[in-house]
């Protein structure tokens, strides 16, 4: 299975079949990154599959402070340590939550939050199209409403 490439040399791989795509790279292929973004140790997977296919940076963003999978997340976490090569987290809580002691780059929410200031007259636009009142509560959300991942 080879995985879908952006013009600017990006893979995304896909849904299933994904691990199988870095044991079998395309020949004459190289990886330089693999970025994985997850929540637990199971992250080892795509990680040790990333070293066996010869990638030399494999880096791990932790999204979470906690795993469905408690029991799998600790018997995995020390083959996770030793396919890691980068440490980064959107939180200080997520990255002590998964890297422990050890030192890790935060990167937080890369939305650009000035995109979504209040305003006034697209509040009002909208309240009129939906026949709300001021008084009326309206939340909304992009995304996945997910605890874990803290979603602003």
């Amino acid at each position: 299975m080879i995985p879908d490439v952006t013009p600017n040399g990006v893979f995304y791989l896909p849904p299933t079949g994904w691990l199988t795509s870095f044991y079998n790279p395309p020949k004459n292929h190289h990886y330089d990154v693999l970025h994985v973004n997850g929540n637990s140790s199971t992250m080892a997977l795509e990680l040790i599959a990333g070293k066996i296919a010869g990638c030399k940076n494999r880096i791990v963003h932790s999204h979470n402070t906690t795993t469905e999978h408690p029991i799998i997340n600790k018997i995995l976490y020390p083959i996770f340590n030793f396919g890691l090569t980068e440490r980064m987290a959107c939180s200080d809580e997520a990255g002590k939550w998964l890297f422990k002691d050890k030192k890790f780059i935060i990167i937080q929410n890369g939305v650009d939050l000035r995109l979504y200031k209040p305003d006034i007259r697209k509040r009002n636009k909208i309240r009129n199209q939906f026949n709300l009142n001021d008084n009326d509560i309206v939340l909304g959300n992009i995304g996945v409403f997910n605890y874990p991942e803290m979603s602003i």
